[in-house]
């Protein structure tokens, strides 16, 4: 039961802000927008579509278009081969190859904060 318990004390702090956010959730998920953006606003889809002087979800919808995996496949890539600064301004860890609900097999990258999310 010893393992049980120091699972648990590690989770205590995500599990503690998740049931917090749930008071509000409409303003942690803009919380988490502004903080996605602020921190790719230097990557080249940051730059593209002007992260940095977004304030909301408004503006988001109103500047990123709707992209399908085509339109990003380059830059999906690009990160599968350590590159960064496209998608996101961090590096992929890690890269699972998914063929998803039909079609090709395709490259989802994950970055450090895309999985302490």
């Amino acid at each position: 039961m010893k393992v049980w318990h120091a699972i648990a004390a590690a989770c205590r702090a995500s599990h503690d802000a998740f049931r917090a956010a749930l008071s509000d959730p409409a303003e942690a998920q803009a919380a988490q927008l502004r903080a996605v953006l602020a921190a790719n606003a230097a990557s080249d889809t940051g730059r593209r579509y002007a992260f940095g002087a977004m304030r909301g979800w408004n503006d988001y919808r109103a500047a990123v278009p709707v992209t399908g995996y085509a339109d990003i496949a380059a830059d999906l890539a690009r990160m599968a081969a350590g590159g960064r600064g496209g998608l996101t301004s961090e590096p992929a860890v890690a890269c699972e190859v998914t063929s998803g609900s039909g079609g090709a097999a395709k490259q989802v990258p994950y970055t450090a904060a895309g999985l302490a999310a």
